[in-house]
């Protein structure tokens, strides 16, 4: 029970992030292309809200499994668009300054380090639950 708290609130924190990140988007008019909207719509929100929702059913190691992979996918994405691909998406190369401009890098940055301890959590209790029988 109390792994699927800790868990709970890793994706409740990680929605929050998200939510304060894609209005400094928003606000900074950075859009995405279509593909990169579907891949956070599916992959970076609902992926782990019904990883979280598995955490609390039998299918608990499926759960694990779900939440380290969408995490994994997430920071990936954001490593890459927000610190590798140069572009009005990247994180350093934003002028510091303005108030959604702050917010942009820090909720970036924020968000790669939810996800990396999402990783680490859907790994860890993965390898530690055992399947069903």
């Amino acid at each position: 029970m109390k792994r699927n708290v800790t868990a709970s609130l890793i994706v409740m924190v990680h929605l929050l992030a998200l939510f304060i990140h894609g209005n400094a988007h928003l606000h900074l008019h950075i859009d995405t292309q279509r593909w990169q909207s579907a891949f956070i719509a599916i992959v970076i929100f609902v992926g782990p809200v019904l990883a979280m929702a598995l955490l609390w059913t039998r299918l608990h190691k499926a759960g694990a499994a779900l939440m380290a992979l969408t995490m994994a996918g997430a920071f990936a994405f954001g490593v890459i668009n927000h610190f590798l691909i140069p572009g009005s998406d990247n994180a350093l190369e934003l002028h510091l300054g303005q108030s959604w401009k702050s917010l942009f890098v820090i909720s970036a940055i924020g968000l790669g380090l939810i996800e990396a301890g999402g990783i680490v959590w859907g790994l860890l209790e993965f390898r530690n639950t055992k399947p069903l029988s």
